[in-house]
């Protein structure tokens, strides 16, 4: 072997030691590590324990969003198809996330189980906003993808659970359902289907759309119950003349982009 055969040889091997060096380094990471390389993408948490396999935090926080108190686990067992199984618990006074499922190494993520209550005042609330609304969003979804932070397929329903607001003439509207996959669903776009449940004020029939844009929009129909307020019969008259059966169009859009 000539001398330079020998030198590209010897600069092969160390680079992938060099390499294989930083591999083990990462994945014997300490979570007080892990959350410092995460700290730059506004995820804090305090009082860590345990490394980048199994471990727990206390006052998880996602730019300024407090999540809660975490626990995970990741197992490299389906590694070899480029995927990562992952398991995460997290809980708080109020609420709770489970989530367990698979992150391939393009980003997608593939859940199997997720379960959450969540209040609407934590994901809604604005000192610099009087209406205010409360209530609780439940999630059961036995399948949930997300790609580049945004679901692009689900099966399972999110409730929203005595939804009550504004804050100034508070009125519980009661509780309604959107189902993921809506009867009829199509191609990359998103849709779920909304109903009312037990002891709303409403009757709705409608679909929530999510567009791989990150762009939404509600096209529904909805008609105050027999036992309604005098005020949300009143409230729905400015969404314009009622049909045959009473209901009137409520459509609401945006983009999260």
């Amino acid at each position: 072997m000539s001398s330079s055969e020998s030198k590209k040889k010897y600069i092969k091997w160390a680079i992938l030691a060099v390499f294989l060096y930083f591999i083990l380094l990462f994945i014997n990471l300490p979570a007080s590590g892990l959350f410092k390389l995460l700290s730059h993408y506004g995820i804090s948490a305090t009082h860590s324990s345990g490394g980048l396999w199994d471990g727990k935090a206390e006052n998880l926080t996602f730019k300024n969003f407090y999540l809660g108190n975490i626990a995970w686990q990741v197992r490299p067992s389906p590694i070899l198809k480029g995927k990562m199984l992952v398991k995460i618990d997290i809980k708080r006074t109020d609420g709770f996330a489970y989530a367990q499922g698979t992150i391939s190494i393009t980003g997608l993520i593939e859940m199997d189980k997720f379960d959450a209550k969540i209040p609407i005042e934590s994901l809604l609330h604005d000192k610099k906003s009087p209406d205010n609304w409360t209530g609780s969003l439940n999630a059961h979804f036995t399948t949930l993808r997300i790609k580049q932070g945004w679901p692009i397929y689900a099966k399972g329903t999110l409730d929203v659970m005595d939804l009550t607001g504004p804050a100034q003439q508070p009125i519980n509207m009661g509780s309604y359902r959107f189902a993921f996959p809506a009867k009829r669903s199509f191609g990359s776009t998103l849709i779920g289907d909304i109903s009312a449940l037990e002891g709303a004020q409403l009757s709705v029939k409608g679909q929530l759309t999510l567009k791989p844009n990150k762009s939404y929009s509600l096209d529904s129909l909805v008609a105050a119950t027999t036992d309604a307020p005098p005020n949300i019969q009143a409230a729905l008259q400015y969404l314009g003349p009622a049909d045959a059966l009473g209901r009137r169009p409520l459509a609401i859009s945006g983009s999260f982009q």
